[in-house]
């Protein structure tokens, strides 16, 4: 247990969030209901969970077994911070998407189930977004296109 309670909070202070109190060994374990939000990616509508306290941030797509095709979750990170990500307890392929401030694609990265390699977003990332691998090629975006995060 303590191993699970440390790793916990070392992927919290990874991705920027301080310490966060994990007393289950699973990090996951009550949670809050994330928030949903339908986003535009290029051409196609997107429902988002919505991350946005630290334990959400945290947890994450960790533990699932699938994803449905239209579904994602949007990350909303602190600018100011550096920010990095891992697919530790990930089960599904995912790309991470990181974007600036208006939703610019700044980085698209594969992620790799289970893979303990920390993916570092670039300077100025005020949101991550993990989808199905190649979701934003599939709905004609890149690096550079702008995504509508408004819902």
């Amino acid at each position: 247990m303590l191993r699970a309670l440390n790793m916990c909070v070392i992927g919290a202070l990874a991705i920027g969030l301080g310490p966060v109190a994990c007393a289950d060994p699973s990090p996951c374990a009550g949670v809050e209901p994330f928030e949903m939000r339908t986003i535009s990616v290029g051409t196609c509508p997107l429902n988002a969970e919505v991350a946005q306290s630290p334990r959400q941030i945290a947890c994450g797509l960790m533990h699932r077994e699938s994803l449905a095709e239209d579904a994602g979750m949007l990350f909303l990170l602190d600018p100011k911070r550096k920010t990095s990500f891992w697919m530790k307890n990930t089960l599904i392929p995912l790309d991470i998407v990181y974007l600036d401030a208006v939703g610019r694609v700044l980085q698209v990265n594969r992620g790799v189930p289970q893979d303990r390699t920390w993916i570092a977003a670039p300077d100025g990332t005020a949101f991550a977004l993990e989808t199905n691998p190649g979701k934003l090629a599939q709905c004609g975006l890149g690096p550079g296109a702008t995504i509508d995060l408004s819902g």
